[in-house]
């Protein structure tokens, strides 16, 4: 095995994502009104549906990763939004583009951005004639997994010997496992990596987690020599009606993860560690946010037709 500490990795374009990855954390806790569970869970759960229809896990990376970043800065705007809005597909597709443009171009590498911008059309083509998900009762009941995951919260910080520290609200493990997925698309350039495993690896790294509730490491480490055995046990477990080649295909993203020999596990690696740690700065951030923070920096209120009544109101309220 190569040390991986020889081995040649460009992490400049982690310079150019430092803006962009955090704000990814937003769609762990957005749940627009249309939907059951919050955007990235969503996410999860089409990435997979996608993956059991047939579709190639770059074409579905490529895919998703368009979808998450269109939703920072247009949560909720999908098949859904632009129908019942009455928006032509030609509109509702000059919106998405721009919208991709001005948030994206400047912290994409440059080839990765042409291609998910490509996905584009094909996103409108969908939502006007969104029949692709025909199998909805076969597919929970080959991959229960899946929802599992969306119910299954993370084990919050953990140390032996160290009461746990219980974060709130909590994660699940749809969230952390999709954005995970979409770093590793983001983070494959730098990497020389092709996207289709990273994404794959990143959805499937704690499928082991659709049966074992999570315990932390102070839980694995009190597991101690059973721990390995019942993850594997586990992911038997959850993919006990997956098709062989399915299965055979899932396994091996998997113990993809963590691998530092090739780019692909390097890639999601990296991921891995970035979402747990951004994580916790969303956290600490949204639990100290200043009136200076919103009302000034971010503008609460506007400029617009009324601001100047606005602000008259609020003056003379004291405010």
């Amino acid at each position: 095995m190569k040390n991986p500490d020889t081995q040649t990795v460009h992490f400049e374009h982690l310079g150019q994502l430092k803006f962009l990855l955090p704000q990814l954390q937003d769609l762990k806790r957005q749940q627009p009104a249309h939907y059951t569970k919050s955007i990235a869970s969503s996410l999860f759960i089409e990435s997979w549906k996608r993956l059991f229809y047939g579709q190639h896990p770059e074409k579905i990376a490529l895919k998703i990763t368009t979808k998450a970043l269109l939703a920072l800065i247009l949560p909720g705007c999908d098949a859904f939004f632009f129908k019942t809005a009455k928006i032509a597909p030609k509109s509702a597709e000059n919106i998405l583009k721009s919208a991709f443009f001005e948030h994206n171009k400047s912290a994409l590498a440059t080839e990765l951005y042409q291609q998910l911008y490509a996905e584009i059309p094909a996103l409108i083509a969908e939502f006007y004639d969104n029949d692709w998900d025909r199998k909805p009762s076969e597919f929970e009941e080959k991959y229960g997994f899946v929802n599992a995951l969306c119910k299954q919260p993370r084990a919050g910080a953990t140390k032996p010997g160290v009461p746990r520290l219980l974060l709130v609200p909590p994660e699940m493990h749809a969230d952390h496992c999709l954005i995970t997925a979409v770093y590793a698309v983001l983070l494959s350039p730098g990497f020389e990596a092709k996207v289709g495993l990273p994404f794959l690896t990143g959805l499937a790294h704690h499928l082991h987690n659709a049966v074992l509730p999570d315990c932390g490491f102070a839980g694995e480490i009190a597991l101690g020599n059973h721990l390995q055995p019942i993850i594997e046990n586990s992911r038997i477990e959850a993919l006990e009606g997956v098709d062989k080649n399915m299965k055979k295909r899932i396994v091996q993203a998997i113990t993809n993860h963590e691998n530092l020999n090739n780019a692909e596990g390097r890639s999601s690696s990296a991921a891995d560690v970035l979402d747990r740690v951004l994580d916790i700065k969303w956290r600490v951030r949204a639990a100290s946010v200043t009136e200076k923070d919103v009302l000034d920096d971010l503008e609460l209120v506007h400029d617009g037709p009324i601001k100047s009544f606005q602000t008259k109101v609020l003056r003379n309220a004291g405010l």
